[in-house]
């Protein structure tokens, strides 16, 4: 049986008031029920974009549970608006050709790309075990000595152009690409909630020039960082999750479990707004919080202005971190005002947390609540 007769179309009715009548007409909300082969040679690519089609427009595209479903190409979302995606089953990269494949991913850069679209949820029925899985193998992401870099490599969800109001929620993931959420290019009101990666990305969570980002309720696992902010960037907040941050052995350098990033490929830079609070941080290795420059500017210094940014009840509960707080060096001016620590616990860092701006050009302002000069705990 051809895939389209598979889909479920349900037709809703909704009734409008017109001068005064009560008139029915038929919505778009319609329902496509996904076929799977639930075969890892077989592209289920084609059948997802073709219900995308049908249903993207308002309606519910659902890959059902108990399913497997292999695809061999990116999705684009684009063709959702007001729509819902509801992955009951497993979403798996496909494995033709092992080496073929790992080249193709690297070169692409995202497994679903988001742009220029809004009012898009992403979700799973399920609880618990039984939510929606999206497995892509690792597949794309370079792998030992001098192969990471910094937000590169393709990424699970690439948020970009102005897309605004997306909700990705109850999701379980495990082996993911390069980096597990890329939010950029201008995208607004990005939700995402009750997530958890099953095995640790290269980066998490990685935003630049964008606004109004909430993560809550999620477990993050990274070798790289759990968030990381870039230049033009605004009210971001990360609450009421747990972030494990491991530095992995050929990483030369470690890692920060939550990064604001210094420099810009375009002008000044200016980060502001910034709440990460009532977080578990568990890992080993790590800095919890770091100011670090970006490789690929430093050969362009430019001035990063930071304002309004709180980190909050962060507790280091089986975890040995390197440092609390490390700043990095750089080449622009780091303009800092109203960074704000509070309520560090748990065991102590390996390193003290230095708090002084370095270079003559740079203007800081620390404060620090709840947690003393030898290392984190109440005092």
């Amino acid at each position: 049986m051809h895939f389209l007769a598979a889909f479920t179309n349900t037709l809703l009715a909704r009734s409008v008031i017109t001068h005064g009548q009560a008139f029915t007409h038929p919505s778009k909300r319609g329902i496509c029920t996904v076929p799977a082969n639930n075969d890892p040679l077989i592209d289920d690519a084609p059948s997802i974009r073709a219900a995308l089609d049908i249903c993207g427009d308002t309606g519910t595209t659902i890959l059902a549970a108990e399913q497997a479903y292999y695809i061999h190409s990116p999705i684009d979302l684009s063709p959702c608006r007001r729509c819902q995606i509801q992955i009951d089953g497993s979403l798996n990269l496909g494995i033709s050709n092992a080496s073929s494949d790992w080249d193709y991913w690297q070169k692409q850069s995202a497994i679903f790309q988001i742009s220029n679209t809004s009012n898009v949820v992403i979700t799973s029925s399920g609880s618990g075990d039984q939510k929606g899985r999206i497995d892509a193998g690792g597949y794309g992401c370079g792998s030992g000595p001098g192969a990471w870099e910094r937000g590169h490599g393709p990424a699970l969800f690439d948020i970009s152009n102005d897309s605004a109001q997306i909700y990705i929620r109850n999701l379980l993931f495990r082996y993911v690409p390069c980096v597990l959420f890329r939010i950029r290019a201008g995208s607004s009101a990005i939700h995402i909630s009750n997530v958890q990666n099953l095995i640790s990305a290269d980066e998490a969570v990685v935003i630049e020039d964008s606004r109004h980002v909430y993560i809550d309720s999620s477990i993050i696992r990274t070798i790289g960082t759990c968030l990381a902010v870039g230049s033009n960037t605004s009210n971001v907040q990360f609450v009421d999750s747990r972030c494990d941050a491991v530095q992995h052995p050929w990483r030369d350098t470690p890692p920060n479990g939550f990064e604001l990033r210094l420099g810009s490929d375009n002008g000044d830079s200016l980060i502001s707004n910034i709440l990460v609070k009532d977080i578990a941080i568990t890992g080993t290795g790590m800095n919890i919080i770091g100011f670090e420059e970006v490789a690929q500017y430093a050969s362009e210094p430019r001035k990063t202005t930071i304002k309004n940014a709180t980190f909050a009840n962060m507790n280091f509960e089986a975890a040995i971190p390197r440092q609390a707080v490390f700043l990095g060096p750089h080449g622009g001016a780091l303009i800092a005002t109203d960074i704000n620590f509070r309520n560090f616990t748990g065991t102590k860092p390996t390193y003290n947390s230095d708090l002084e701006c370095e270079n003559p050009d740079d203007k800081c302002s620390f404060t620090r609540e709840g947690w003393s000069d030898s290392g984190v705990g109440k005092v």
